[in-house]
């Protein structure tokens, strides 16, 4: 949560002077397992975040812009937490990602979160360094995003995490360009073990179009042994509203199943009326369990809806349901933005299973609250 909330990049564009920057973030959380799930114990958690951030540079090949995020954070637990949750996922910054200060009741980060240059000439456009990667087109899930997608249980959306690696992007024609992508990625042990992990390219050669009614992109990439094909579409105001499509097939690589696998996202967007935005999108996947892919839910077909109303222009709500068909489970969020003063913001997340057992997907994560205060200079 929020659903329809994207990532904030900041980035100036090529023609502004230097800026610099701060984001305070200070969170509070209350976690509490369903009944019938173990640990029974509700566990409470004080969070605080400094994130420094630097641009500058004119954007040019001459002069390309660089981009500096330097984030520091500290948990502290009312009780034991083993922090599984605070390590880097796998396939995350295969350059040296610092391991986090793990105790049993506190753990603390720092990390130079970006680092890349980027610039701009008539025709072209490159980055370089750990950047944020972002491919898809769905607002809740994303198949076609393969650098650490933000998944619908995330309770905020501010950043994502850097990648360490190199976009191109040259223009062909008017409306179309050919974007090219390489990078690094950590490949899990075949047995699961997060002792060692193989460094992996990633390499990605597609074509992407944009018109005034319709966009997309269509790609072919390697990963680990894997082959990974890549479509993504979305038509604009159709029936009333957008709709975008993603399909992802793949196959190779160790512990994977034979033949060709798929995954695809059907979504769509209405503007009720104003101020009322309305998601959905219906996710499936042949094989969840796919070893050097981002993971999507560990269920094959799901269901989400999203409602975000500007009761204010300072105020906004969010409200989204979940359904897992195979084992029934439903999970319901539901998040408050509210902008006190140009510098600051107060957000209210919550979240709980509505259906399913003691075993199935959502109720397995039980309850959640979060309280929380954003200070930007």
């Amino acid at each position: 949560m929020p659903p329809l909330e994207v990532s904030q990049d900041r980035e100036m564009s090529s023609e502004m002077a230097s800026e610099r920057g701060a984001l305070l973030w200070l969170r509070a959380m209350q976690l509490r397992p369903e009944l019938g799930v173990l640990p029974t114990e509700r566990q409470h958690l004080l969070n605080a975040q400094l994130r420094l951030h630097a641009q500058g540079g004119a954007g040019s090949a001459a002069q390309p812009r660089w981009t500096l995020h330097l984030d520091a954070e500290h948990w502290q637990a009312e009780k034991r937490e083993d922090w599984a949750w605070l390590r880097p996922s796998p396939d995350v910054r295969a350059l040296g990602s610092p391991r986090a200060r793990l105790g049993a009741r506190h753990a603390s980060r720092l990390q130079l979160d970006w680092a890349y240059l980027s610039a701009r000439q008539a025709g072209w456009q490159a980055s370089l360094g750990r950047q944020p990667i972002s491919r898809g087109l769905g607002r809740i899930w994303s198949v076609l995003d393969l650098h650490a997608p933000f998944q619908p249980l995330d309770l905020e959306r501010l950043y994502k995490p850097g990648i360490d690696a190199l976009l191109f992007e040259q223009s062909l024609s008017e409306g179309w360009s050919s974007q090219s992508l390489i990078s690094l990625h950590r490949e899990p042990t075949p047995d699961g073990s997060s002792a060692a992990k193989q460094r992996e390219w990633h390499v990605q050669q597609g074509l992407a179009w944009s018109r005034s009614s319709d966009l997309g992109q269509l790609w072919l990439a390697r990963r680990g042994g894997r082959t990974v094909i890549g479509l993504g579409a979305q038509r604009l105001d159709l029936a009333g509203g957008d709709w975008y499509l993603e399909l992802l097939a793949h196959r190779g690589g160790a512990a994977s199943a034979p033949g060709w696998q798929q995954r695809a996202l059907l979504g769509s967007q209405y503007r009720l009326r104003p101020g009322w935005l309305l998601n959905l999108e219906l996710l499936r996947q042949s094989a969840p369990q796919s070893p050097g892919l981002p993971a999507l839910g560990r269920g094959r077909h799901y269901l989400a809806a999203a409602l975000s109303w500007e009761a204010h222009p300072l105020l906004q709500v969010d409200l989204m349901g979940l359904h897992q068909r195979e084992d029934a489970s439903g999970q319901l969020l539901l998040g408050l933005k509210w902008q006190v003063r140009e510098a600051m913001e107060l957000r209210a997340h919550w979240s709980r299973p509505l259906s399913g057992a003691a075993g199935s997907e959502f109720r397995q994560l039980g309850q959640a609250l979060q309280l929380s205060l954003l200070m930007h200079h």
